[in-house]
C-alpha cells in the first residue's frame, strides 16, 4: 500500500483545525473547517456550515458534479463524501464499476488546492490498491492505518450518488 500510511495523518490534520466553542475542551479533536473555497476556479458554487464538532460542505464543480462532505469527530474522526454525478447508473450494478468510479472521482480532485489535494490523491491510491478487498455496502477496516473505509451507491434515473465513508477506528 504505497502512499497510504500517510492517509490517516492527512485525514486527521484536516479535522484538527481551530475550534470556537466549549467542545474544544472536551474533545480530542478540534472542529472541522472547509476543504474548498469559491476562489478555486474549478468550483461553480460552494457552501460550508459548521456547528460544534460537525460540518457540511457542498461544492458544485464546473465539470458537472457535486460533492457533499460531512465531517464530525470529537473522540473519533468521521468523514463522508457524497459524489453526485449526472447520468443514468441504474444498470451499473457491478462492484468493480463503483470502486473504479470512486478512485477516479478522488483522482479528479487531486488538483483542487492544498487542503484537499493530498487527501484526494491518497484516497484514490488506497481505493486502487485495495480494490479487491472493497465491497459496496461493507466496511473494510485498515487497522494498520487506524481507520475503516466503506463505499456505497444510490442511483436514480437522472444521477448516481457515490458514498465514501472514512471512520477512525477506536482502541483495539
Amino acid at each position: 500500500m504505497k502512499n497510504t500510511p500517510i492517509l490517516f495523518v492527512v485525514f486527521a490534520l484536516f479535522l484538527s483545525y481551530g475550534c470556537k466553542n466549549e467542545a474544544e475542551n472536551k474533545c480530542k479533536y478540534k472542529a472541522p473547517e472547509a476543504f474548498f473555497s469559491e476562489q478555486d476556479p474549478s468550483i461553480a458554487k460552494h457552501s460550508f456550515e459548521q456547528k460544534e464538532m460537525k460540518s457540511t460542505e457542498i461544492a458544485s464543480f464546473t465539470n458537472r458534479f457535486d460533492l457533499t462532505i460531512l465531517q464530525s469527530g470529537c473522540e473519533a474522526l468521521n468523514q463522508e463524501y457524497r459524489f453526485e454525478i449526472p447520468g443514468s447508473f441504474q444498470d451499473k450494478t457491478e462492484n468493480a464499476f463503483w470502486i473504479e468510479l470512486a478512485a477516479k472521482s478522488f483522482s479528479s480532485l487531486s488538483n483542487t488546492g492544498p487542503k484537499f489535494s493530498p487527501l484526494a490523491q491518497s484516497l484514490a491510491q488506497l481505493i486502487q490498491d485495495q480494490a479487491e478487498l472493497l465491497k459496496l455496502g461493507e466496511e473494510q477496516a485498515f487497522p494498520q492505518m487506524g481507520f475503516s473505509l466503506k463505499l456505497d451507491k444510490v442511483v436514480s434515473s437522472d444521477f448516481g450518488t457515490l458514498l465514501v465513508e472514512l471512520k477512525e477506528l477506536g482502541p483495539q
